[in-house]
């Protein structure tokens, strides 16, 4: 069977982890949204793909490093703010499959907090690329629904030995699925 995984909504016509992005998605009928999350200085999280913000906003300055008064000023686009974590989960918890790419370490009890009763739905999947996060995210929320983020491995012995390192990693973590990245 296969299914829709909207990665960083509709990432090609819209800007990547935006509002619009999500919303376009959901409207063509994605099975599945992914977003990334990153952390303010000040501890508002966002969905934003990557460490530095020059790339998606022209600011020069880490995402971890600046406050959420000064993201909140930042455009994506023209008509368009970097998207705060609580205005996605308001507008689309319950309504679609939610993968969260969790980029940002120490974040997990905030995200938990903030899905609140969906933090165990089936249609919420923690994922990251860092299995400390995922260990953590086990320990707040024991039934919740995880993904390890694998690769892409370049190592050639690593490739050798990739079947059976990744099948008992998962299993120390308790993980659900394994995402593996081309």
């Amino acid at each position: 069977m296969t299914r829709i995984i909207a990665h960083r909504g509709s990432s090609k016509l819209f800007p990547e982890n935006s509002l619009s992005a999500f919303r376009y998605a959901t409207d063509c009928g994605a099975d599945a949204l992914e977003v990334d999350l990153r952390c303010s200085r000040d501890g508002v999280i966002y969905c934003f793909h990557d460490y530095h913000l020059s790339r998606m906003t022209g600011f020069s300055g880490y995402l971890s490093r600046t406050d959420s008064k000064t993201i909140d000023k930042l455009h994506l686009d023209s008509r368009q703010h970097l998207l705060r974590f609580d205005r996605f989960l308001h507008e689309f918890v319950g309504r679609i499959e939610i993968v969260l790419d969790i980029k940002s370490a120490g974040i997990e009890s905030d995200l938990v907090r903030s899905l609140g009763r969906h933090a165990t739905d089936p249609a919420i999947i923690y994922s990251s690329f860092n299995a400390k996060i995922i260990s953590k995210i086990k320990t707040l929320v024991p039934r919740s629904h995880t993904a390890l983020i694998v690769g892409p491995i370049r190592n050639v012995k690593m490739k050798l030995d990739f079947s059976a390192n990744l099948i008992e990693r998962m299993q120390s973590l308790r993980c659900s699925v394994a995402h593996l990245s081309r």
